[in-house]
């Protein structure tokens, strides 16, 4: 099995990422770069024990300034209208913290057994290392499957809830069916 693609969004210290491996993968960098949220992130999808233990950490944090430095004048008036920025402030801390988090993994070269477990789920590959978005995607490509992570935070009852599904992209498949449930 090989990942050739790991979109993140609002996971630990990344707000968004989209990284497309094409051979072996070695990550390195200075402390607090990131590594170790990567390598979460992966187990969060692929690890069953993982999934089931989420954190309110795992939701990524940023300084208000910083919230409010990406927003433009009218989206700050959204923001305090309906707040519906993604970004939940946290009354009690000095960060804002993102009410979900995503993970989405494409893994290809899979074994026989993986395959038929997700069979149904299986998409053409392209060749940039995601889904084929086109119907008429080569019939030769290699197989994958795209599985995601979601957590979602819901600041007022202060509970959380987290899922791990297959994805379709097409219209006629598309819908979230979950392979493992968890939630706390």
């Amino acid at each position: 099995m090989r990942v050739t693609r790991l979109l993140i969004s609002n996971f630990r210290g990344w707000k968004s990422l989209d990284l497309r491996p094409r051979d072996h993968v070695v990550l390195a960098g200075v402390p607090r770069a990131g590594r170790s949220d990567i390598v979460e992130a992966l187990a969060r999808v692929l690890d069953p024990d993982a999934a089931q233990s989420p954190r309110l950490s795992d939701l990524h944090q940023e300084p208000p300034a910083a919230a409010q430095a990406d927003a433009s004048d009218d989206d700050e008036l959204a923001l305090e209208d309906d707040g519906d920025s993604g970004v939940a402030p946290c009354e009690t801390e000095p960060f804002a913290r993102a009410d979900f988090a995503e993970v989405e993994v494409t893994l290809t070269d899979l074994d026989p057994a993986i395959e038929q477990l997700v069979d149904g789920h299986l998409q053409p590959l392209d060749p940039s290392g995601a889904t084929a978005e086109s119907d008429e995607a080569d019939p030769t490509a290699s197989q994958c499957v795209r599985i995601a992570y979601r957590l979602s935070y819901d600041i007022e009852a202060e509970t959380w809830e987290s899922a791990v599904y297959a994805l379709r992209l097409r219209p006629s498949m598309r819908r979230r069916r979950p392979l493992r449930w968890a939630k706390s």
